[in-house]
């Protein structure tokens, strides 16, 4: 079974050690987390555009946590990456009132193409809430739509 994000929750931006959470909208607007939202509307262009979500300011760490209609045992995850891939620095899923970490990255790359990003899981987790936590970078990230993989 592989779904679309179809709820996007929340976007946070980091200041120092807290996290100032900032919910969603029910309007789209431009860049907004609820960009995620559905099939890719920009893949596989590659370019820093307002269909996709980017952070609100560059050089910030920020995370994304992502809600899907199902709840899944997770097997993998499509990451639309369309400006500036590279900067997920983790996947998390949340599971038994807490995050497992799915996913984490050694590095941070720079990505100059559209690409759809499957980093392999060290483990999986039944749920349907996936964190994907972004590096603080020079320039806008664009994340243009998740898609989870997974079995009932």
């Amino acid at each position: 079974m592989a779904s679309y994000d179809k709820v996007t929750r929340l976007c946070s931006m980091k200041y120092g050690d807290s996290d100032d959470i900032v919910p969603v909208p029910d309007a789209i607007f431009h860049c907004s987390a609820y960009q995620i939202a559905g099939a890719p509307d920009v893949y596989p262009t590659y370019g820093d555009m307002s269909e996709a979500w980017a952070p609100r300011t560059e050089k910030r760490a920020e995370f994304l946590e992502l809600m899907f209609l199902t709840s899944v045992q997770v097997t993998g995850i499509d990451i639309y990456e369309t400006h500036l891939g590279g900067a997920v620095s983790a996947v998390k899923c949340y599971q038994n009132g807490g995050y497992t970490t799915l996913w984490t990255s050694p590095s941070i790359e720079r990505i100059i193409f559209a690409r759809i990003f499957q980093p392999q899981l060290a483990t999986g987790c039944f749920s349907n809430r996936i964190k994907l936590e972004i590096a603080a970078i020079t320039g806008w990230v664009n994340i243009d739509a998740v898609q989870l993989h997974g079995y009932i």
